[in-house]
């Protein structure tokens, strides 16, 4: 529809962290004019804490600045590990529960649904989405990074079979059991039915895994997904396409190369 034009919404990331600032902004806006309003009403401003629309809100405000400015400021970007700013972020599903008290009236077609539906969505991929792989091929990538190079599981395509490229949720689970992180997935190209990663040594993680192997070694993973990228949908049906990469930046353009 024309409001692709305002929101694109193929690019979910930008969608999740447009209305993520939109609501980090209108939390704490709505929360200031309750408290300046109580506040000059007197005796009002005991529903902060003798009220639950009051004590929910209060936490609600108190969460917010937890779970959106390490994601969105650069130099808390610069400061904060991911591993904790996603941990921080992991607050928003708190968020949601206490909103839930906030106006039970009418909060709970709100929050409630919406969260529903995620939380459908997540355990459908848990269950239906995820991939054991035993046979993953880890090789070192010079000082750059590791390679990983897998056999395509059963149920594991992109979309229409024709091996565009994607994204996928990696947890390696002799790294850490509850770390999971997105890499891009290009068809390998010279296997059928072969997928790679390319993962950048950047993060605490990622220089774990290019520590560990020293070595081509076999080991196990597990992937979730896969998400076909803006790659697979606007880049490989232009009629003529430039990319210009740098770094790990490459991966998702190699199988339009191809």
């Amino acid at each position: 529809t024309p409001i692709r034009e305002v929101v694109d919404f193929a690019d979910m990331h930008h969608v999740h962290r447009l209305f993520g600032i939109v609501v980090g902004i209108e939390t704490m806006f709505h929360s200031f004019f309750h408290l300046l309003r109580w506040g000059l009403r007197g005796d009002d401003i005991q529903l902060l804490w003798e009220s639950s629309t009051g004590i929910s809100g209060l936490i609600a405000c108190l969460m917010t600045p937890l779970i959106v400015w390490p994601m969105v400021l650069p130099w808390l970007r610069e400061k904060i590990s991911f591993e904790w700013r996603k941990g921080l972020h992991f607050l928003s599903w708190l968020w949601a529960i206490v909103l839930l008290y906030h106006a039970p009236n009418r909060i709970y077609l709100l929050i409630g649904i919406p969260a529903l539906i995620y939380l459908v969505d997540r355990v459908f991929g848990f269950f239906f989405r995820t991939h054991l792989c035993d046979t993953v091929l880890f090789e070192r990538y010079g000082e750059g990074g590791v390679v990983a190079e897998f056999k395509n599981p059963k149920g594991f395509d992109t979309g229409d079979g024709s091996g565009k490229t994607a994204y996928v949720y990696v947890m390696i689970p002799w790294l850490s059991r509850f770390q999971w992180h997105a890499f891009t997935s290009f068809p390998h190209p010279t296997k059928s039915n072969h997928s790679t990663l390319c993962i950048g040594n950047a993060g605490d993680w990622t220089k774990r895994l290019h520590a560990e192997i020293d070595a081509p070694s076999i080991r196990t993973a597990y992937f979730y997904g896969p998400f076909e990228s803006e790659f697979s949908d606007v880049a490989i049906d232009a009629t003529h396409c430039i990319a210009l990469a740098s770094g790990i930046g490459i991966t998702p353009t190699l199988s339009l190369v191809q």
